[in-house]
Parts: C-alpha cells; structure tokens; sequence
C-alpha cells in the first residue's frame, strides 16, 4: 500500500503529465492524468491523517467530510473537475478548451490537497 508522500509524488507527476499532454493536444490523456492526480492528492491527505486511502467510489463523501472539517466549501465543489474529466478520458465529449480550463482547476485542487497533507 502507498503512504501519503508515495501519493503526494504521484499526484505531482500526473498533474505536470496532464499540463504537458494538454499543451500537447493530447486531450484524452491529459484527461486520464488529471484524474490520476486528483485521486492521488485525495489519497495523500487520507493517508496523512492515518486513514485508509479513499476507495474510488467514496473519494466526494471524504473530500465532503474534509471541507467541512474545513470550513472550505469550494474543496468539494472542486472535485467536480477531475470527476468531469474522468468521463471526458473515456468519452472524448469535453472541448479542447474545456479540458484546459478543467487540468488548470483540477491543477489548484491538487496543490491544495497536497498543502492539507503537509506537502505544500
């Protein structure tokens, strides 16, 4: 099982994949990668306070859980951009602009996880 700073690299890589293959054309895997990051940076703060890391289909209840914690509403509402671009890696229906605007939100969303998880 990976710990938190096995997540944190993680999630680092995938977002500056997804950067890279955005700037790149490559949509659909810029896509994949920054869901990729996402999961993982949810996965650091998980493992950073001694919890499991988040099973797929629990990762909004935890990043719910997290924001109200918090007191940050815009943490959960944040996720809905790597979730869009989970389907859009599958389904190709996000335009190119669309998918750059999502990697840059989803970009912010991983930086703040991972300075929640002490990885600032």
């Amino acid at each position: 099982m990976l710990v938190a700073d096995d997540h944190a690299a993680e999630a680092r890589l995938s977002i500056t994949r997804s950067v890279l293959d955005v700037r790149s054309g490559l949509y659909l895997q810029g896509s994949n990668q920054a869901w990729h990051a996402a999961e993982h940076a949810t996965n650091a703060v998980a493992a950073s306070r001694d919890r499991n890391p988040v099973q797929y289909v629990h990762k909004r209840d935890f990043l719910s859980e997290l924001a109200d914690e918090l007191g940050d509403n815009d943490l959960e509402a944040w996720f809905a951009y790597p979730w869009q671009l989970h389907g859009n890696a599958d389904q190709g229906f996000l335009t190119a602009e669309a998918v750059a605007t999502s990697v840059e939100k989803t970009r912010l969303l991983v930086n703040r996880l991972l300075a929640i998880a002490g990885y600032p």
